[in-house]
Protein backbone atom coordinates (compact mmCIF):
# COMPACT_ATOMS: atom_id res chain seq x y z
CA UNK A 1 0.00 0.00 0.00
CA UNK A 2 1.28 3.15 -0.90
CA UNK A 3 1.66 6.14 1.76
CA UNK A 4 0.18 9.60 1.56
CA UNK A 5 3.38 11.20 0.07
CA UNK A 6 3.93 8.40 -2.49
CA UNK A 7 0.10 8.96 -3.51
CA UNK A 8 0.77 12.65 -4.28
CA UNK A 9 4.51 12.08 -6.13
CA UNK A 10 2.52 9.51 -8.31
CA UNK A 11 -0.20 11.75 -9.03
CA UNK A 12 2.53 14.61 -9.97
CA UNK A 13 4.37 12.44 -12.18
CA UNK A 14 1.49 11.93 -13.55
CA UNK A 15 0.21 15.09 -14.81
CA UNK A 16 0.32 17.28 -17.58
CA UNK A 17 4.00 19.05 -17.58
CA UNK A 18 1.91 22.26 -18.81
CA UNK A 19 1.78 23.83 -15.34
CA UNK A 20 5.16 22.94 -14.42
CA UNK A 21 6.42 24.30 -17.60
CA UNK A 22 4.41 27.72 -16.77
CA UNK A 23 6.57 28.05 -13.70
CA UNK A 24 9.72 27.34 -15.71
CA UNK A 25 8.96 30.09 -17.48
CA UNK A 26 7.72 32.24 -14.90
CA UNK A 27 10.63 31.86 -13.28
CA UNK A 28 12.75 32.23 -16.13
CA UNK A 29 11.00 35.58 -16.70
CA UNK A 30 11.81 37.12 -13.14
CA UNK A 31 15.58 35.98 -13.15
CA UNK A 32 16.49 39.31 -13.14
CA UNK A 33 14.31 40.82 -10.56
CA UNK A 34 15.65 37.64 -8.26
CA UNK A 35 19.45 38.71 -9.16
CA UNK A 36 18.87 42.15 -8.37
CA UNK A 37 17.36 41.24 -4.51
CA UNK A 38 19.98 38.76 -4.15
CA UNK A 39 22.68 41.60 -4.60
CA UNK A 40 21.28 43.55 -1.61
CA UNK A 41 21.28 40.71 0.50
CA UNK A 42 24.82 40.65 2.74
CA UNK A 43 27.39 37.22 2.39
CA UNK A 44 26.00 35.94 5.24
CA UNK A 45 22.25 35.80 4.03
CA UNK A 46 22.98 35.14 0.71
CA UNK A 47 24.97 31.59 2.40
CA UNK A 48 21.91 31.08 4.79
CA UNK A 49 19.85 31.28 1.48
CA UNK A 50 22.03 28.83 0.07
CA UNK A 51 21.87 26.27 2.89
CA UNK A 52 18.43 26.50 3.09
CA UNK A 53 17.88 25.73 -0.74
CA UNK A 54 20.81 22.61 -0.82
CA UNK A 55 18.62 21.46 2.01
CA UNK A 56 15.31 21.32 0.89
CA UNK A 57 16.87 19.89 -2.53
CA UNK A 58 18.58 17.18 -1.08
CA UNK A 59 15.34 16.29 1.27
CA UNK A 60 13.57 15.71 -1.68
CA UNK A 61 16.37 13.62 -3.48
CA UNK A 62 16.40 11.59 -0.17
CA UNK A 63 12.04 11.66 -0.46
CA UNK A 64 12.84 10.33 -4.71
CA UNK A 65 15.26 7.59 -3.87
CA UNK A 66 14.05 6.14 -0.72
CA UNK A 67 10.69 5.90 -2.17
CA UNK A 68 11.91 4.03 -5.38
CA UNK A 69 10.91 7.23 -7.87
CA UNK A 70 14.53 6.90 -9.37
CA UNK A 71 13.47 6.04 -12.79
CA UNK A 72 10.48 8.32 -12.71
CA UNK A 73 12.47 11.17 -11.26
CA UNK A 74 14.87 10.72 -14.51
CA UNK A 75 12.17 10.38 -17.13
CA UNK A 76 10.68 13.50 -15.76
CA UNK A 77 14.11 15.35 -15.98
CA UNK A 78 14.53 13.99 -19.63
CA UNK A 79 11.08 14.69 -20.65
CA UNK A 80 10.42 11.22 -21.13
CA UNK A 81 6.50 10.82 -21.33
CA UNK A 82 4.83 7.79 -19.30
CA UNK A 83 3.99 6.40 -22.98
CA UNK A 84 7.48 6.20 -24.11
CA UNK A 85 8.63 4.20 -21.20
CA UNK A 86 5.50 1.51 -21.95
CA UNK A 87 7.02 1.35 -25.17
CA UNK A 88 10.61 1.30 -24.18
CA UNK A 89 10.37 -0.90 -20.95
CA UNK A 90 14.34 -1.92 -21.12
CA UNK A 91 14.87 2.26 -20.38
CA UNK A 92 14.23 1.96 -16.73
Amino acid sequence: MKTKGQKLLTAKLMIDRIPTDAIRASHEANREGLRQNMEVLSRGELIEKFFIEMDAKNEAYFFIMENGYFFQFRDYCLGITKQETEINPESN
